[in-house]
């Protein structure tokens, strides 16, 4: 088995969790990751440059870290612009609600090497929690699948590792050229930046023939409790809800997943 220590960028989204950032940078500090490593953080709330630039400061003799501040709330989709500024060989995405262990880098890398020396190649990614599609989703109307979850299951990060369809942008390890690629496909609607995870992984499986990788990583990490609340959390937004109502739609007519698919798919 070969092994390589390669090496990795993380990019944070930042918007609505300041309170967090501290926390998250002290649990970075204590990475047992023998492997080269910096991080990214994107901040799409320029209301909080001042406050944001206080929290970091000490940290820049502790970490290898740039700070992006956006005058444009980019929501996610900033993720896109960090992948093309990133300068090592694997890209993390960890959101900003998402509190390290210390071995949070070593057990994703470990487990990217893993897959790497089964596969043979790097035409995959990982995250940590996703979601599957199965058979009785075939034919069913978008609310059913998202709203009633009939053909649809989520895995958190304790599951067991399989194959998903969806993986979630909120721990998500992929090679930098691969994540350039995917970047590189125009969208057709603005709407899907609201859910470009889900975007991200229909261009990855559908047009790149990508396998991701949900792995079990029950003791590399914890949320906080501000992932559930409503008031912050997007997955709660009414329209990012209707975002992803509108993708099922598109990316089902497109012919993916082609389990569900019934009919000859559209024209993508």
């Amino acid at each position: 088995m070969t092994t390589v220590s390669r090496s990795i960028t993380i990019a944070t989204m930042l918007y609505g969790r300041i309170d967090e950032l501290l926390n998250q940078l002290e649990r970075l500090c204590t990475q047992d990751y023998a492997g080269t490593w910096d991080i990214i953080l994107w901040n799409n709330d320029f209301s909080k440059v001042d406050e944001i630039n206080t929290i970091v400061a000490p940290f820049y003799s502790r970490l290898k870290m740039r700070v992006v501040h956006s005058a444009h709330n980019y929501h996610c989709m900033a993720r896109t612009a960090v992948a093309a500024l990133a300068e090592c060989e694997l890209v993390l995405m960890m959101d900003d609600d998402v509190i390290p262990e210390r071995t949070y880098l070593s057990e994703f890398a470990s487990a990217y090497e893993r897959v790497a020396n089964q596969r043979g190649d790097l035409n995959f990614a990982l995250c940590a929690c996703g979601h599957r599609f199965g058979p009785s989703a075939a034919g069913a109307p978008a609310s059913m699948v998202w709203e009633q979850r009939q053909g649809l299951q989520f895995l958190d990060q304790t599951a067991a590792e399989s194959d998903v369809d969806f993986a979630h942008g909120n721990n998500f390890l992929i090679a930098r050229t691969l994540f350039l690629q995917a970047a590189a496909r125009p969208m057709p609607n603005a709407q899907f930046g609201l859910v470009d995870d889900y975007w991200f992984s229909y261009v990855l499986c559908h047009h790149l023939h990508c396998t991701l990788v949900k792995i079990s990583l029950p003791d590399a990490f914890v949320f906080s409790d501000s992932a559930f609340e409503p008031a912050r959390a997007m997955f709660y937004r009414k329209d990012v809800h209707a975002a992803r109502l509108a993708f099922f739609a598109y990316h089902v007519q497109c012919g993916w997943p082609s389990l569900i698919v019934t009919g000859a798919p559209a024209t993508p």
